[in-house]
């Protein structure tokens, strides 16, 4: 990961961080676990220089794929979602576009998944499955195992722990994100 790359948000002065696709990425703590059915939301601006058949992880908290979760992207969906013993529930939307910034937004309110891209509600679907507590690392830029790097710019990434962003605010981050 390099810091210091043109920032993604209309009218804001701060930078974003570039990764390479191939091996970087920003490794939190033990945090995020979002054990059983806690709420939670995740939230980022992006702009992939890459979209291909590659899973490439924006967030991601599962250890060794087989509990955890996730938002990933790649050329054919955009992917929201839980894991627990190797099984996905998930959402997805089409998929991003190279080169074109994208505000994203995964809610979790303890029995709904909800996918927002660009302000406006993409998925949703039921996910009941309580996930079990993981000491993977919260990592950014790729899996948590430290490969499917993203390949492009991430900005203000956001995890709420706790709390699930409304559809209002979702759209009012976007709006002023993107200079509306």
């Amino acid at each position: 990961m390099t810091l210091g790359h043109a920032g993604l948000l209309a009218g804001d002065a701060d930078k974003a961080a570039a990764f390479d696709g191939a091996s970087s990425r920003t490794r939190l703590s033990d945090i995020g676990d979002f054990a059983g059915t806690a709420r939670f939301s995740v939230e980022a601006w992006v702009k992939p220089s890459v979209v291909d058949s590659v899973s490439r992880r924006i967030f991601s908290k599962e250890a060794a794929g087989t509990n955890g979760w996730l938002l990933w992207s790649n050329s054919s969906r955009l992917w929201f979602g839980r894991l627990r013993n190797g099984v996905y529930q998930t959402v997805n939307a089409a998929p991003l576009t190279t080169g074109a910034r994208a505000h994203l937004v995964g809610t979790y309110d303890g029995g709904v998944l909800r996918l927002y891209v660009n302000g406006a509600l993409a998925a949703s679907a039921a996910s009941s499955q309580a996930l079990p507590d993981t000491t993977a690392p919260l990592t950014i830029g790729a899996s948590s195992l430290g490969h499917s790097s993203f390949a492009g710019t991430i900005d203000e990434p956001a995890i709420y722990a706790g709390t699930v962003l409304t559809a209002a605010q979702v759209q009012e981050h976007f709006k002023i994100g993107s200079g509306a």
